[in-house]
C-alpha cells in the first residue's frame, strides 16, 4: 500500500493556495486587507491540520479469554474444547489515556507511547503440559504474540521475555491509537487432553503486576 506523508501534502496545497491568493491580489481582484486576512486563515488552518498529536497511555488491568483461530484471525471463544492448532489467549489490556496534545493523529508520524510498558510476561497452566513442563511452569516459548496482523507475528516468547502490544497494525489505528488487546497463539500442543486453565502474569515497568486465568478448556 502506498504511504502518503499527509503533512507534506497539506503543506504543498497550502503553498499553492497562498500563491493563488497573491496572484489574485496582484491582478487587483482581491483587496489588500482581504489578502492578509485570508493568508492568516490559511496559516492557522494549516498548523491546526498538520500538528501531530502525541499520545501517552498506561495499562491499568488485565483480563484474559480463550480464543479460536478456526476462521482465520483469533476471536474470543466460550467453547469448552477445541483443537490445540487453533487455540490462543486474548489479553484484554485495560488502558487509561494520560496525555494527548492538540492536533491530528497521523499514523506513521504521530507518537503513541506507553508509560508503563510490559517488562515481563509469564504464561503457565494448572496441569502438566508435557514431560518437561509440570503444572505452573513457564510456557512462554510455546506461544507467539500477534498484534492485528499475521504479517507482524513475533517469534516464540522467551522464558524471561516481554511482549510489546501495539494498535499500529489495526485498521482503525488513526482513531484508536493504543492497544486494548493482544493475542497469544499456541504453537505446540500439550501431550494430554486434560481439562486445564492457562494463567498469564504481566509485570510492568512501574512495578505493577496484573494476572488472570482463562476459563477451563480441553485441548485435543
Amino acid at each position: 500500500m502506498l504511504k502518503v506523508n499527509i503533512s507534506k501534502v497539506l503543506f504543498y496545497l497550502n503553498l499553492k493556495l497562498i500563491h493563488f491568493i497573491k496572484l489574485r491580489a496582484s491582478l487587483g481582484k482581491l483587496k489588500k486587507n482581504n489578502f492578509w486576512v485570508l493568508s492568516v486563515i490559511c496559516s492557522v488552518v494549516f498548523i491546526a491540520c498538520t500538528s501531530e498529536q502525541q499520545v501517552k497511555y498506561k495499562f491499568t488491568a488485565l483480563t484474559i479469554s480463550n480464543t479460536s483461530s478456526v476462521g482465520g484471525m483469533p476471536t474470543v471463544s466460550t467453547c469448552d474444547s477445541m483443537s490445540a492448532s487453533v487455540y490462543g489467549i486474548r489479553l484484554n489490556l485495560h488502558t487509561a489515556e494520560t496525555e494527548r496534545t492538540k492536533g491530528t493523529f497521523i499514523p506513521g508520524e504521530s507518537n503513541c507511547s506507553c508509560e508503563n510498558s510490559i517488562k515481563y510476561i509469564f504464561i503457565s497452566s494448572n496441569k502438566q503440559f508435557d514431560s518437561k513442563h509440570i503444572a505452573f511452569s513457564n510456557l512462554n516459548k510455546y506461544f507467539v504474540n500477534l498484534n492485528g496482523s499475521f504479517l507482524h507475528i513475533t517469534p516464540p516468547i522467551a522464558d524471561s521475555g516481554l511482549i510489546k502490544p501495539t494498535a499500529e497494525y489495526n485498521d482503525d489505528y488513526d482513531t484508536n491509537n493504543y492497544p486494548t488487546y493482544s493475542d497469544l497463539l499456541l504453537i505446540k500442543p500439550c501431550t494430554d487432553h486434560l481439562l486445564r486453565k492457562f494463567y498469564v502474569k504481566l509485570v510492568l515497568d512501574d512495578g505493577a503486576i496484573y494476572q488472570d486465568s482463562t476459563q477451563i478448556i480441553k485441548l485435543f
